[in-house]
């Protein structure tokens, strides 16, 4: 997959649709990646994960039959707005690491998606998932934060910005500290505070009760512990 992404993001894309990185251009690079590169990478994906499993092709196509149109819509709801920044706003030399930040989090998912949870639950790791979703709320702070200072350091038209390591290692702090109040919220209080089968009614009282709970908490505990950790008042 690789070789396709170094090919298609930093040369092919550029000859295809060439100008300014204008808002239009940008748009239109967001719209070819979905309909050219999306179903490629899904697809090799979906069939290469069989057949280095050992299942064989004809698994592999099953495999394509069954997930490929939910993960193809799943991937328009993250990488057009996080493609928009790409393109828009950071030159070619500063691309590999931003998706390779991205990419990381959307393998986390292919891989969560396509092995099914339910498979995994005599693992070991997976007993614990209370450590796992505290480390994964950490991680995800300190890789969204990597990506921002990216996007930053991109747009500084000075050139004066640096990677602050700092500033990464408070965001992984914040999200341990985080973590175990969001997989106790979403695992256990959520459900008792609104029991009730996955109904359209139940699943709108969950996100009213999640906004009305969850976001307030949330948010003050990120910014009185971003200015704790930057011994700020």
């Amino acid at each position: 997959m690789a070789p396709f992404g170094q090919i298609w993001y930093f040369r092919l894309m550029e000859k295809l649709i060439p100008g300014a990185p204008t808002m239009e251009i940008a748009l239109k690079k967001v719209l070819a990646d979905q309909i050219v590169a999306g179903p490629v990478f899904i697809s090799f994906f979906l069939f290469g994960k069989e057949l280095l499993e050992g299942r064989g092709g004809s698994v592999g196509i099953t495999e394509l039959k069954d997930k490929f149109l939910p993960l193809y819509m799943a991937s328009w709801c993250v990488w057009p707005p996080a493609q928009l920044l790409l393109f828009k706003f950071l030159p070619a030399e500063r691309r590999f690491r931003y998706l390779a930040g991205l990419t990381f989090c959307w393998n986390f998912f292919l891989s969560w998606y396509t092995h099914k949870l339910s498979k995994l639950k005599q693992h070991k790791v997976l007993q614990n998932m209370f450590y796992v979703n505290v480390l994964t709320t950490g991680g995800l702070l300190a890789a969204g934060d990597v990506i921002t200072q990216q996007v930053e350091m991109a747009m500084d038209e000075d050139r004066t910005q640096r990677f602050n390591p700092k500033r990464t290692e408070r965001m992984f702090l914040i999200g341990l500290c985080l973590g175990p109040f969001g997989h106790l919220w979403y695992t256990k209080f959520v459900e008792k505070l609104v029991p009730g089968a996955p109904s359209t009614t139940t699943a709108l009282k969950k996100i009213l009760a999640d906004q009305i709970i969850a976001g307030p908490f949330f948010c003050s505990a990120f910014f009185f512990g971003k200015y704790k950790l930057q011994k700020e008042n």
